[in-house]
């Protein structure tokens, strides 16, 4: 990895951290967490330190590269992407290291895709993006329509 900010999102992650963000060479934010919560709650909560920024995230799917993009970051660091994250990342010109594409990012269960992935196939422009996924982990909490020990939505 040629770039120092993204590199050091990759060294970040093992922390322990689930989501980091570099800036400068400064670790400017980092959370714990399930899921694309992380991201969004980082999203909404801008201090106008995102464009620019540098993330790292565990996993990376397409809705997740949806809310990059919307964001403004400069680069992407994630362990695991899906090839439709990359292809967005890369559409958008946003620079992007990872150490595993997978084809798609399943549900916690393993047994289609993740809710998320689903959900960003309806994205038509990065606006939708916070909103669409904010009401869909919404939608994920009500009772019954939440998987197996509570768990919400992937992280995609």
């Amino acid at each position: 990895m040629e770039n120092r900010d993204l590199a050091l999102t990759a060294f970040a992650l093992q922390k322990g951290y689930s989501l980091v963000l570099m800036k400068e060479g400064k670790l400017i934010a980092a959370k714990q967490g399930r899921g694309i919560r992380p991201l969004l709650e980082l999203i909404e909560e801008d201090k106008g330190q995102l464009q620019g920024a540098y993330l790292g995230d565990k996993i990376f799917g397409r809705a997740a590269a949806f809310l990059a993009a919307y964001a403004g970051f400069a680069g992407v660091y994630a362990r695991v992407i899906s090839k439709p994250a990359l292809d967005i990342l890369r559409k958008y010109g946003i620079e992007v290291a990872f150490a595993l594409q997978v084809p798609a990012i399943l549900n916690r269960e393993e047994t289609g895709l993740c809710p998320m992935e689903t959900l960003s196939a309806t994205f038509n422009r990065l606006e939708e993006a916070p909103g669409k996924i904010r009401e869909k982990l919404r939608e994920l909490q009500q009772p019954g329509l939440v998987g197996k020990n509570g768990a919400e939505a992937n992280n995609s």
